[in-house]
């Protein structure tokens, strides 16, 4: 079947569809890149490991926060009963963290 041979109708529906699908694309590309923070990854030091350390994150999580600590030698994971937050602020207890 050659282009010749297609029915207007057809051509235009399938046009139509590829347009469709391209902006639900892009309308989707867009909306994920500017509205949300699932992957952001935030750095803070840590001078005094045997008091709680409070950070304040540049946008307020839905659900708590994942905290790691890097102790010189790999990264581990903070047990999630020491971590407390409110807000955009996450407290890790003293107790949580290697010093």
């Amino acid at each position: 079947m050659v282009l010749e041979d297609m029915p207007p109708i057809v051509l235009t529906v399938t046009i139509a569809l590829i347009v469709f699908g391209a902006g639900v694309f892009a309308f989707y590309v867009t909306v994920e890149e500017l509205g949300t923070y699932g992957d952001l990854t935030e750095f803070f030091g840590v001078t005094d490991p045997s008091v709680d350390q409070t950070c304040t994150l540049e946008y307020e999580p839905d659900a708590k926060p994942t905290v790691w600590q890097y102790n010189g030698f790999e990264w581990l994971l903070v047990n999630p009963t020491y971590v407390d937050y409110t807000g955009n602020t996450v407290t890790v207890n003293h107790s949580g963290l290697q010093g």
